[in-house]
């Protein structure tokens, strides 16, 4: 997600906090603010649970779910060039979130291709 989004988000969004999740460097471009976090994961290969017995650090799954995602450009990329297939994607959303948005761009569209 471009961080100006999660800006726009969190500031909608009073009292409550926002994970700016993204696989590219440009979540680290986010001016600093104490409700977003910024996370770097790569979705298809994500972070287990790490530490001393596996419970210091938490993975994804294990984190959530959260209330809410705003999921931009990001289903397209795990079901078109990842080659998740789509109602796997749905099921691991569900599991990562109670409620969200979710931006799909097809495989025909110029962008995409």
């Amino acid at each position: 997600m471009p961080p100006i989004y999660a800006q726009e988000f969190a500031a909608l969004l009073k009292n409550s906090r926002v994970e700016m999740i993204d696989k590219a460097s440009h979540a680290f471009h986010l001016e600093q603010r104490e409700q977003v976090s910024k996370l770097v994961i790569d979705f298809l290969n994500p972070s287990p649970e790490q530490g001393w017995a596996q419970v210091e650090r938490r993975g994804l799954i294990g984190r959530g779910p959260a209330d809410y995602a705003l999921c931009l450009a990001l289903v397209h990329h795990l079901s078109i060039s990842g080659n998740v297939p789509l109602g796997s994607l749905v099921g691991w959303l569900a599991l990562i979130t109670r409620a969200g948005v979710v931006e799909f761009v097809p495989k025909e569209d110029p962008m995409v291709q």
